[in-house]
């Protein structure tokens, strides 16, 4: 509000780290789906082990359905970095246009969110509400295939986590990858830590070299593509 007063603009990077996020996304899709974690653990302790939970159901992304929540600066480039592993995107974001230029450039679909969570074999959270409201729940994680895995690097306070470990503890779907938790740091009392069908990250997927080094780049390219260019960036406050 002083900036406006004095007729002063601010150009903004609250998507600094988005890069970063959007990296561990498709890490995390990975790990979980392909036991990478599970199989660490063991040999660190000396087991060799070969039985995991979704046995039988180790499927590589190629030809699957991944479903996004939320088509924001995160969801865009996590979309980006799919684009070698030959998947369908899913995306559900009410605040998205369908004519929304990066639907197109990275072959998106824009849904309802009852088929993004029924068709979807990844579904991978990327929204983020002002009021902190949930927005996944009962109906949304019922509508999940057995097959399928929930991944959430935004926020906790969307999703029902009591619900989905009771999810994932009865096998309703095949698994989770979780880095946001309603409480942090997580304690040995929460239900995910004797789960063996989820994988368990503490919230520094934003926390890289390059997402600070990079930050005041961004807004020095920024401000001249405005001054040279008449070019309004993405995150800009008159």
């Amino acid at each position: 509000e002083a900036a406006k007063e004095l007729g002063i603009h601010i150009i903004n990077n609250p998507a600094h780290n988005g890069n970063a996020v959007a990296e561990l996304t498709v890490c995390l899709m990975v790990c979980e789906t392909r036991n990478v974690t599970r199989a660490h653990y063991a040999m660190k302790n000396g087991e060799w082990r070969e039985a995991f939970p979704n046995v039988g159901r180790v499927f590589e992304l190629r030809n699957k359905t991944i479903g996004l929540v939320g088509f924001g600066t995160i969801g865009r480039l996590v979309s980006e970095k799919l684009q070698p592993f030959n998947v369908r995107i899913l995306a559900t974001a009410p605040n998205v246009s369908p004519d929304d230029p990066d639907l197109a450039k990275w072959n998106v679909s824009l849904v309802d969110p009852d088929t993004l969570f029924s068709e979807s074999d990844i579904v991978s959270v990327h929204a983020r509400t002002l009021t902190k409201e949930r927005i996944i729940g009962k109906h949304e994680l019922d509508l999940m295939k057995p097959t399928a895995t929930f991944i959430n690097t935004a926020r906790a306070y969307l999703v029902d986590y009591d619900y989905l470990a009771e999810v994932l503890r009865e096998q309703r779907i095949t698994g989770a990858a979780l880095e946001v938790f309603p409480h942090e740091p997580l304690g040995l009392d929460s239900p995910f830590v004797n789960l063996d069908n989820v994988t368990l990250t503490n919230p520094r997927g934003g926390d890289t070299v390059n997402c600070y080094s990079d930050s005041p780049e961004y807004l020095i390219r920024a401000m001249l593509e405005l001054i040279e260019n008449g070019k309004r960036p993405k995150f800009y406050i008159e």
